[in-house]
């Protein structure tokens, strides 16, 4: 039950009170103490930098349209410690501090992953904050693998499914 809305503002550009190049969606975003405002993007933080290069740019490609309603953690401009637990101790700083900001916590679907998401979920976070793992995925279903008895199929969800493996 999702629509589209478009509010056409072609007259108040072209009437003057909005300036053609004016960033209407930035200055209502703008940070204010006392409330959070509607239009504030969603933080998607993954367990490092490598993760959130592809989920960028994974949604900045198919949905162009939607980039100034998604940020994502910058572990590289903050120089934070990545992984799986250090996702989770900033989800418990982030509920500790009341933090307005609405968060999407992705784990990788693979051992590691699993038990921190678990461990996420089981805490008691606010409405703004949500855990999930990546879908399992065909491809992991049925992955070669080598091992003490030799070369298998695996299904590797849930035990070794990355993000890295949805590249291909």
């Amino acid at each position: 039950d999702i629509r589209e809305v478009i509010l056409d503002i072609s007259d108040l550009v072209h009437g003057g009170d909005i300036g053609e190049d004016e960033r209407i969606c930035e200055q209502r975003r703008a940070s204010d103490a006392r409330e959070r405002s509607i239009l504030e993007p969603t933080v998607i933080i993954a367990e490092g930098s490598t993760d959130t290069i592809v989920l960028r740019r994974s949604l900045e490609r198919p949905y162009p349209e939607f980039a100034d309603y998604i940020a994502f953690f910058d572990y590289d401009g903050s120089n934070a410690d990545g992984g799986t637990s250090f996702v989770v101790k900033f989800l418990r700083a982030f509920t500790a501090a009341r933090i307005s900001t609405s968060f999407l916590a992705i784990f990788d679907n693979d051992a590691v992953g699993v038990e921190a998401f678990n461990t996420a979920k089981a805490l008691r976070l606010p409405d703004n904050i949500k855990v999930t793992l990546l879908p399992k995925i065909a491809l992991a279903s049925s992955y070669p693998t080598i091992g003490p008895q030799g070369d298998h199929e695996v299904d590797v969800n849930g035990r070794a499914a990355s993000i890295e493996l949805f590249l291909g």
